[in-house]
Order: C-alpha cells, then structure tokens, then sequence
C-alpha cells in the first residue's frame, strides 16, 4: 500500500481493498463510504452490517464478537470504532492485501459506463455471464457501476439484462489482470414508458402521438401483477390510452422487457411499482 495510514488511501489503494473485501467475505463498499467514514472527519457511524462484514474480514464472527474481544468497557462507542479501524483494521490490512494480491486468484474489472452521460448507471445493471460447459449466471454491476471477474482462459460472454438499456454483448478472453471500460446505451422507448407513467400528463396529444411511433401497430403489451399470478394484455392502442389518462390508480411503471420489430416495439411486459 502507498500508506499505513487508511485514511491516506486513494485511488487504486481503495479499488485494491475493495476487491480484496469482494474476493475474502464477498462484501462490497462504495468509494463514497469509505470517503464518508476513512478520509473525513464526520461522526456518523457505519451502519451494524457494514461493521459486521468488516469484523468478518479480519477473522471475527462479527461485530459483537470484536467488540467482545477486543474491546475495553470503558471506552466509548466511538473510540471502539476507532479502535476496529486503527488498531486493527490496517494492521491486517497490511498484511492480508499484498496476499491478496500475490495470490493466485487475480480479477479483471470492467467498468460499465453510460454512453450519453460518460457515468456510471444511476441503478445497478444485470448481466448474463456465459461460460462455454458452464450453466449461465447472473451478476450485476456493484456501487461503483463494475463487474469484477476472475482471470481464466475460458471465453466470457456477457450480454446485458437491463430493460433500459439496449442489448448488448461483450466476449473476452481474460488472460491478464487489469481492467477495460464498456459503454451500454440506454433503451429510450422502455425509458420513455417509464417517464410517461410517472408524470403528470400535461400535452397529452403530444404525448399520445409519441407511444403510436415507438410501439408496432400488431404490439402486445402485457402487464404483470407482482406478488400474484395475475396478468393483463393490452393493444397498442389500449395501453397508450392506460398511460395517458389522469387515474390516480396508475402507479409508476417498471419494464420488464421489450421485443423490437422493424424498429418499434411488438411486445413488452410490465409491473406496476
């Protein structure tokens, strides 16, 4: 590490305990927290799972057990947070993270970046993960808008999942560690849905005539009760008129997925927030 000191680290120091934390107790924070609570002098507290995770990198069952074993009954809430931190926390750090990083268990990271905005997605994006005589797996993007794979030489293929963002597939044969940046554009007909159901209806004529360019003519709309087994279709027509009158029952609406034909949109599915 560039220092002993926690509250000095920066850049790659913080990415290197952050995947050192993913890889020994799969547990994650984002660059904001360790901001918040390492490089600054606010006197919130972590919240009691963060701790817990903390207390479970350096070997202990959690964050009573440390208190427990570590702790004098006479300090203060505060100087025994402190004390996880300075006393402990960066003298295993030390120790563990060079191990970490010699180990023979290396990661590549791919950060995935809005095309438009050049910044991470605001929510978490999910990717199907394809391995050639492997079952699929699902993972998704962590705080800081990243995947974080292992070195292998097997073929990856991610293809996104997100419903507002467009499909897209990347192939990778990892055989160094390091990392890359992937650029995913955003689904605007699924966002304008999602945008149009939530605001209050202001032009709707306007806003009429914008769904009839974005959905097929034949498109088949079906929206998904959550929590039951319950469905409902709609036409084209039939659901343009759902979303573009004031009912005070229309909550926000979630796309689940949408299917495409000659450029507009033959069938999508959706929930109600």
């Amino acid at each position: 590490m560039s220092s002993a000191d926690i509250s000095e680290w920066k850049g790659e120091d913080i990415v290197i305990f952050q995947e050192a934390l993913l890889h020994q107790v799969k547990g994650q924070i984002s660059t904001k927290w360790f901001y918040t609570h390492m490089k600054s002098s606010s006197k919130s507290l972590p919240r009691i799972d963060v701790l817990n995770m903390l207390s479970q990198f350096v070997e202990y069952d959690n964050w009573a057990d440390f208190l427990h074993r570590n702790s004098n009954k006479k300090k203060s809430k505060r100087n025994k947070i402190t004390s996880l931190f300075i006393f402990l926390l960066v003298p295993v750090l030390i120790w563990s993270i060079p191990n970490f990083i010699s180990s023979k268990d290396t990661f590549y990271t791919i950060s995935i970046i809005d095309f438009d905005t050049n910044e991470p997605p605001e929510n978490p994006i999910e990717f199907e993960l394809l391995k050639p005589d492997e079952s699929s797996q699902k993972i998704t993007t962590d705080s800081l808008g990243q995947l974080v794979l292992p070195v292998n030489e097997a073929l990856n293929t991610l293809v996104i999942q997100s419903p507002y963002y467009k499909k897209d597939t990347l192939q990778r044969k990892i055989m160094n560690e390091g990392g890359e940046i992937f650029k995913v554009k955003t689904d605007d007909y699924a966002l304008m849905v999602h945008y149009f159901s939530k605001s209050k209806v202001k032009d709707w004529k306007r806003r009429r005539r914008m769904l009839a360019k974005i959905f097929h003519n034949e498109a088949e709309i079906i929206e998904v009760y959550k929590g039951t087994y319950g469905i409902e279709k709609y036409t084209k027509q039939e659901f343009i008129n759902k979303i573009t009158m004031p009912l005070t029952s229309l909550k926000t609406l979630e796309v689940i997925d949408t299917q495409r034909q000659g450029g507009k949109i033959i069938k999508m599915r959706v929930a109600q927030q």
